[in-house]
């Protein structure tokens, strides 16, 4: 089932960046295993370069963050 995370990491720019647009709490969400959109986007290499970029430029610096 495709989520925000999903399609980062698979390069949906255009879906992701009107995500994060919309709602943009979601660029500090913790995905499974407290993994960050950033990590999402370092993982889909080629496919998710501009959204690496674009997330970066957002100030997201993390990869994982901590579960409860």
């Amino acid at each position: 089932r495709p989520n925000i995370f999903v399609l980062t990491m698979l390069g949906h720019t255009t879906v992701v960046k009107a995500q994060l647009a919309a709602f943009p709490q979601l660029l500090h969400s913790k995905g499974p295993h407290g993994l960050t959109l950033l990590h999402h986007a370092q993982r889909g290499g080629e496919l998710a370069a501009e959204l690496l970029e674009h997330i970066s430029r957002l100030g997201l610096t993390e990869t994982k963050l901590a579960l409860p």
